[in-house]
């Protein structure tokens, strides 16, 4: 759907300063036209594929197309020479996909790459073991004595804490989306449909927390993990977070503390 489709291209980083993703998302419905859903199928989004990698390379090309000035001499060449030459397919296609859709979209072998090189990490498995105990009454409570924490109560605690964001930070992206969460939960539980059982739940943090985190470079696989859980079991906001990783400042300062009425006796005395 269109929201899995914005995290393939902001995952991809196919957006470029000429061709956004407002722009893009013009070429999912061009695809999807004359379907009775709003997702595509395989060749919908095969064809999809095409017309961006096209137009992201070549935005000016309705304006271009038909204007003859660069064959004309003395005629307003330089603003026909703006809008540069023309990057013809296959070849835009071809650079599309080997240089930004299979290095960096997901594919059918994350979930278990995760699995074996992030998860098994000394500094992850060390910031989930700081939290067991945490973890283990969140699951209790969100669970509500069910079997199983179910997705919609994971979804519904994650928007409760204001997870589900896309902003940037000290000029680091910090993003999670409904569908991300999905795919953790799902890829962390073995009978998904079911839910996660207790040993299921902190692979699924650290999951979302790798995703949630993704682009704040200077935060590894742990601090990530340390950070979310911070944001699910605490009170810090992604704000803390990345500027305790980063250094940097805060855009507001922080309010005021009040004191204690003991004190604020005391100073009114």
């Amino acid at each position: 759907d269109m929201e899995e489709f914005h995290d393939f291209v902001i995952e991809s980083n196919l957006i470029t300063d000429a061709y956004g993703f407002d722009t893009m998302s013009g070429q999912f419905t061009k695809a999807n036209a004359g379907s009775n859903d709003t997702v595509l199928e395989p060749h919908e989004f095969f064809t999809m594929l095409v017309r961006i990698s096209f137009f992201r390379v070549n935005p000016q090309y309705g304006m271009r197309l038909g204007d003859d000035r660069k064959g004309k001499k003395n005629e307003d060449r330089d603003r026909a020479d703006m809008f540069g030459e023309e990057v013809p397919l296959p070849g835009c296609l071809s650079d599309m996909l080997t240089n930004l859709v299979l290095p960096n979209a997901r594919h059918d072998t994350y979930a278990q790459e995760f699995a074996e090189t992030t998860l098994p990490l000394p500094e992850v498995q060390a910031a989930l073991g700081a939290q067991l105990e945490q973890l283990s009454t969140f699951y209790e409570l969100v669970s509500a004595g069910r079997p199983f924490l179910e997705l919609d109560q994971w979804l519904d605690k994650l928007e409760a804490k204001l997870l589900f964001s896309d902003i940037v930070i000290d000029g680091y992206v910090v993003r999670l989306t409904v569908p991300q969460a999905k795919a953790a939960f799902f890829a962390s539980a073995q009978t998904p449909t079911s839910g996660l059982l207790p040993d299921e739940l902190p692979v699924c943090v650290a999951r979302t927390a790798c995703d949630k985190y993704k682009a704040v470079t200077p935060m590894g696989p742990g601090a990530k993990v340390t950070g979310f859980l911070a944001n699910l079991l605490g009170d810090d906001d992604e704000e803390d977070v990345v500027l305790a990783a980063t250094g940097g400042k805060a855009l507001a300062a922080p309010a005021a503390k009040k004191a204690a009425p003991e004190a604020q006796e005391e100073a009114d005395e």
